[in-house]
């Protein structure tokens, strides 16, 4: 800002980055689809869980190519979360 005395500072370079999340959404009551979302809020439907979870990974490996990392989130039928590692 002109006319601050506050300088910018820049943290060090093990500063702690966000990872990029994938979500395989369990299928809802109503449907038999399962869902992932991508970052953007972009949305894909798949027949199986099989297939979600194969879309997720391959999406998370293009990701990953970024720099930043990338985790993968799948929904259990209970609604909890389990991460599940990307190789």
């Amino acid at each position: 800002m002109l006319g601050s005395s506050y300088a910018a500072h820049k943290g060090p370079v093990t500063e702690h980055v966000k990872p990029i999340r994938v979500y395989v959404f369990y299928p809802s009551i109503n449907h038999r689809s399962w869902w992932v979302l991508l970052p953007g809020s972009a949305k894909e439907l798949f027949d199986s869980e099989g297939a979600a979870v194969d879309f997720a990974f391959t999406r998370a490996r293009e990701l990953s190519g970024h720099g930043r990392p990338v985790e993968v989130l799948q929904e259990k039928i209970s609604g909890s979360w389990m991460s599940v590692r990307v190789s």
